[in-house]
């Protein structure tokens, strides 16, 4: 975990995003009897998401609009091969991969990148 603190509500939102199998907001883990014991409020949790999705963790999504819950995140665990690659020169030369983070879909090949987000694209073409 790329988190310095060894605190355990970061290893039981962990257990519970890696879980899941859809996106958990910060209402959905404080409803868990062992999140409720390990932080101090909902906001907190909150908190604890955004530090995590912040350090690259975690893919943020927009929470479903519930009449129970005013979050406007939930989150999912970031697979290894999920995360962006380190540097995007290095990708020009590498052979076409796809990489997933929040709601965009990057697509790499030769000489462009292409950008899918969910109500445009955005090609970037390297000219050779």
């Amino acid at each position: 975990m790329a988190i310095k603190s060894e605190a355990e509500i970061y290893k039981i939102i962990e257990q519970y995003l890696k879980e899941s199998s859809t996106p958990l907001s910060s209402a959905d883990l404080w409803e868990r009897v062992d999140v409720q014991s390990s932080a101090k409020s909902a906001d907190k949790v909150s908190d604890y998401l955004g530090l995590m999705w912040r350090r690259g963790l975690l893919q943020r999504w927009d929470a479903p609009a519930t009449s129970v819950s005013r979050a406007r995140y939930a989150y999912s665990w970031m697979l290894e091969a999920e995360k962006a690659p380190e540097k995007i020169a290095r990708a020009l030369h590498s052979v076409a991969t796809n990489y997933r983070k929040s709601n965009v879909t990057i697509t790499e090949e030769e000489n462009r990148i292409v950008l899918d987000f969910d109500k445009f694209t955005l090609t970037i073409q390297a000219k050779i």
